[in-house]
């Protein structure tokens, strides 16, 4: 076997030696992180490193792209198992652990990457990736893209969003501008995404079918290869936005099954993380800070949780000036 015959299927398609040269760190490989790190691996992508510290159980297997075979296995040796079984050329770093635990130098983990995916499971490692992304923007001006998503309850729907330091507003700076748009006051329960329940002893991950699920990891890694592939003479045209919804039924802003909504944002100079006060800020008023940020999420989930309310059908919404809607 050789890479040429390999990828002839992409030939005019994707340009694959560009590609084999591109570093992508792919933190958390459940559900979304390991269909995105194999499809990633079939588009020629030739270099990985791979985050996580769980193992593949039983409940995991219908929605996983490993299988019972690997029942029991630490993630990161199974997905890349999976990777290398789509691309042998592709080299595999793996790092086992959370990269919320004290001393994970998670700064030194995505230094160096061309792109990171964030496919946690938890709004805190979230927030944790973007702070060390827009530091290093700020402190070395490297500038480290990153494609985030989530599920909402039972894959019904998700977001996908692309941060570029310096270039683009941050985690912090959408998760506060789409917490302030009309439809989100109505929000029913499950329309919020679980991984905001972040209430990590009564966390569970919640029902939903795993091809639901992949439609959201899909895009994320669509719009990933668009970044990778910037500045280059490619044939994969980018988009003007950075921030999507996407509808696997008819619910909440959804008129109909699979309807992706774009958005565009702007950086908000109040932000806790990359706005003008976070820089300026001591360090305790940078706590205060981060904390009044993590509060935006948790106060959304909370919302959530407590509503009573249900939407039927589809009501239209008059979106902010700086989150204007794309429909496809």
């Amino acid at each position: 076997m050789d890479k040429k015959s390999l990828f002839s299927r992409l030939q005019d398609v994707i340009e694959t030696d560009v590609l084999s040269n591109r570093v992508v760190t792919v933190v958390g490989l459940g559900t979304g992180g390991s269909l995105v790190a194999v499809e990633l691996a079939k588009c020629a992508v030739g270099k990985f490193r791979l985050i996580d510290f769980d193992r593949l159980e039983t409940h995991n297997v219908v929605r996983h792209a490993c299988g019972v075979r690997d029942l029991g296995r630490l993630k990161t040796d199974a997905v890349k198992d999976a990777v290398l079984n789509c691309n042998p050329f592709a080299s595999v770093e793996l790092y086992n652990l959370n990269v919320l635990d004290e001393g994970v130098d998670l700064a030194q983990l995505l230094s160096g990457s061309d792109i990171v995916m964030a496919c946690t499971d938890s709004e805190r490692s979230k927030y944790h990736i973007n702070r060390c992304l827009i530091n290093l923007w700020f402190e070395q001006k490297i500038s480290i893209p990153a494609i985030y998503a989530g599920a909402y309850e039972r894959a019904f729907g998700g977001d996908v969003m692309r941060v570029v330091p310096g270039a683009s507003p941050c985690y912090d700076c959408v998760i506060g501008s789409v917490q302030q748009l009309p439809f989100m006051a109505t929000m029913p329960k499950s329309t919020v995404p679980y991984s905001a329940l972040e209430n990590s002893a009564a966390f569970r991950a919640e029902p939903g079918l795993g091809l639901d699920v992949h439609f959201i990891a899909l895009l994320q890694a669509k719009l990933a290869l668009m970044t990778l592939l910037r500045g280059t003479d490619t044939q994969v045209a980018d988009i003007p936005y950075d921030f999507l919804f996407w509808g696997n039924r008819k619910e909440w802003i959804f008129p109909e099954p699979f309807k992706c909504i774009f958005a565009k944002t702007e950086m908000r100079p109040d932000c806790g993380t990359c706005g003008t006060p976070a820089r300026a800020a001591t360090p305790t008023e940078e706590q205060d800070l981060q904390q009044k940020s993590q509060e935006i999420i948790c106060a959304a989930a909370k919302a959530g949780a407590d509503t009573n309310s249900t939407v039927n059908g589809y009501e239209e919404v008059e979106l902010a000036p700086h989150l204007r809607e794309y429909s496809s």
